[in-house]
């Protein structure tokens, strides 16, 4: 579902910055459904 695709999106954007997961800051801003 939607987390699988949000993941994917941040694996593949850390593929293209370098770095690890944990030396960034993520906002997720949604409905909230």
């Amino acid at each position: 579902g939607t987390a699988a695709v949000v993941l994917a999106g941040i694996v593949a954007s850390l593929k293209l910055v370098g770095g690890t997961l944990s030396e960034h800051t993520f906002l997720f801003l949604g409905a909230g459904e």
